[in-house]
């Protein structure tokens, strides 16, 4: 096991051309010889800075999301975050592709007041990582497959924006398969929706510095005490248990995934003090930072 946890990023130069990637699943026999498969070496639980879309047709297997196992089954669609820890140990005759974006590729081109935390899918703690597909948008994503590929080996000025449109129909059938399969709370209240994503989306980047409501609450100009009457009324969760439980899901994941101590894991969580970080630790999960790594190493 590595010391720390393996990270495959996009390069600044993927970034600044694109952020946008489609890959072929290793297991794919290369039939769309324009489409590659993915370059890093993905034989062990890795994380990236962007989004994968993992798109398996015919397939069988295991993927292990954040310390999750979710079996690999033909027509589903699985979606990893950026920074989440995963592992696919998919059948060699699985068939599939890999839709690799980055978030400032979906912002540059959306429209104001659109972004991605307004998709299901964006809070992966609340909702599956995995869909499975009816036949309908199973043919839907096979169509929208073939389309995009016509665009993708296309390098003219506009490849960007049609790549983003594709990518933006996709997500937003995702977006639509989970209201159908895990319906959402509706509300009313749109100020207070774009307050608790405001707030998800600050707390996803500043997470490790920022460990207390008040500091959250002062970038988004309201009060302690509002934020967390907004995001208890709107969650069911108060706004504390979401900061530490941001901050114990990247615990785990280093627990799991990598060799460093507990004392070099609360250094990196930023904790001045190792025995505050296994404190939380066990008041958010019942069991200490050993318990847990023993606990994973076991399964």
């Amino acid at each position: 096991m590595p010391h720390t946890i393996a990270r495959y990023d996009f390069s600044h130069e993927d970034m600044e051309r694109s952020g946008f990637k489609l890959y072929q699943l290793k297991t794919n026999q290369l039939k769309w010889t324009a489409i590659p498969h993915f370059p890093q070496q993905t034989s062990i639980p890795h994380c990236h800075n962007f989004y994968e879309v993992c798109i398996f047709f015919e397939a069988s297997g295991t993927h292990d999301i954040d310390f999750t196992p979710h079996p690999i089954k033909s027509n589903s669609i699985h979606i990893i975050a950026p920074s989440s820890v995963h592992l696919i140990k998919s059948n060699p005759l699985t068939e599939g592709f890999i839709i690799a974006f980055s978030p400032s590729f979906y912002e540059a081109f959306a429209q104001k007041n659109h972004s991605l935390a307004k998709f299901a899918f964006y809070d992966l703690k609340q909702y599956s990582p995995v869909i499975n597909l009816d036949l309908l948008t199973t043919t839907y994503v096979k169509n929208w497959l073939a389309n995009l590929m016509q665009d993708y080996v296309d390098n003219t000025s506009l490849a960007n924006s049609l790549l983003w449109s594709h990518l933006n129909l996709l997500l937003w059938r995702i977006h639509s398969t989970y209201k159908l399969l895990q319906p959402l709370p509706v509300t009313e209240k749109p100020i207070k929706v774009n307050l608790l994503e405001k707030f998800k989306q600050l707390v996803e980047v500043h997470y490790l510095d920022k460990h207390q409501v008040q500091d959250y609450a002062k970038l988004l100009f309201v009060s302690p005490g509002q934020l967390n009457r907004v995001v208890k009324n709107m969650s069911g969760r108060t706004a504390i248990s979401i900061i530490q439980d941001r901050i114990v899901l990247e615990a785990k994941r280093l627990l799991s995934y990598s060799e460093l101590t507990n004392q070099e894991i609360a250094f990196q969580l930023q904790f001045s003090d190792p025995s505050y970080f296994t404190k939380l630790f066990k008041r958010r999960t019942t069991m200490t930072p050993n318990e847990f790594r023993n606990l994973m190493r076991k399964g």
